[in-house]
């Protein structure tokens, strides 16, 4: 009876109390990404880091500490080269699929730059797109697309056969202003930002709304121009505040716990964070320059609510 009772205060705590203060991570270091207009990045199963240069039309592979591993692509409609290479993601195989923004379309790639296949084109049907932005391999293998344009999610298999889609223009939940990021936790759940809508909305993995925070502004909470989004172990969610030049953390139903970063060209400092990235083996967090066409590492960030899930209050009891 002891336990059972110790077991329920525990709850009712974690309930009560589900986030406690946490310092911002450590700056570690930085690197020139030699690309210009930096969008994403994004971490292989090696911990290795690419990078996409909107700018250079091209994607480029590093080591964890900024060495120069490969890079590919050029300007142009033909596979393999790009029209504004923009989202990042690494599948559980390694593949590496890069949203190319302008020629509406994903490519996918092994992990050295050799391309593999592509899907996509313009347009509103199943499949197409209206400036792919960003890109995001869930749990389960399924790849999520956003279109800054095309104001909705589309959820595809790895190789790109169309699963399901939702949102359209507009300020209601579930609609969207020029989508910018997506991300999926391990649970599942989709979060996507809004560049115009300076919000971040939370869906189950097929599309039903779960819940949004987020407003315009540079208070706690409040954004100018969430670029980036993703999630630690815990479900923890960062987003690269870009007009604000800081990075914001939340709990998974969108309590703020804590910001760090200011404008400026010290190290440390952000100049337009936009794609932001977790190596959620080491926890070490990339972030992608667009300012300043750099690379950012900061350390392991543990969360604050680490012991406040019930996951993790089982586990004490067993």
């Amino acid at each position: 009876m002891a336990r059972v009772i110790s077991l329920l205060c525990v709850m009712l705590a974690v309930t009560a109390f589900p986030v406690v203060a946490q310092e911002a991570p450590e700056f570690v270091m930085e690197w020139a990404a030699g690309m210009g207009g930096l969008v994403d990045v994004s971490v292989g199963l090696d911990g290795s880091v690419y990078v996409s240069g909107w700018g250079s039309n091209r994607v480029r592979k590093f080591t964890s500490e900024g060495d120069l591993l490969h890079e590919w692509g050029s300007s142009g409609s033909a596979p393999g080269q790009f029209d504004g290479p923009a989202g990042l993601a690494v599948d559980a195989a390694g593949f590496v699929y890069v949203g190319d923004m302008d020629n509406h379309r994903v490519q996918k790639f092994t992990a050295d730059g050799t391309f593999v296949s592509e899907w996509g084109s313009y347009g509103t049907e199943d499949g197409q797109f209206n400036r792919v932005h960003d890109v995001c391999v869930g749990p389960s293998g399924f790849i999520y697309v956003v279109e800054y344009y095309g104001d909705r999610v589309q959820k595809f298999t790895g190789d790109g056969t169309f699963v399901t889609k939702w949102g359209s223009w507009g300020y209601g939940s579930g609609e969207f202003r020029e989508p910018t990021s997506v991300t999926v936790d391990s649970d599942g759940f989709v979060y996507v930002s809004e560049d115009i809508g300076d919000r971040v909305q939370k869906f189950t993995s097929d599309g039903e709304f779960v819940l949004t925070w987020g407003e315009p502004g540079s208070g706690d909470g409040q954004f100018d121009r969430p670029l980036g989004l993703c999630v630690n172990e815990y479900g923890n969610v960062f987003v690269s505040d870009w007009g604000n030049h800081r990075i914001q953390e939340f709990a998974p139903d969108g309590t703020f716990i804590l910001k760090w970063g200011s404008y400026g060209g010290d190290p440390g400092d952000f100049d337009e964070p936009f794609g932001i990235e977790m190596d959620l083996d080491d926890g070490f967090l990339y972030i992608a320059g667009w300012g300043d066409n750099t690379v950012m590492k900061y350390g392991r960030t543990f969360s604050p609510v680490e012991s406040a899930t019930w996951s993790r209050v089982k586990s004490l009891y067993r």
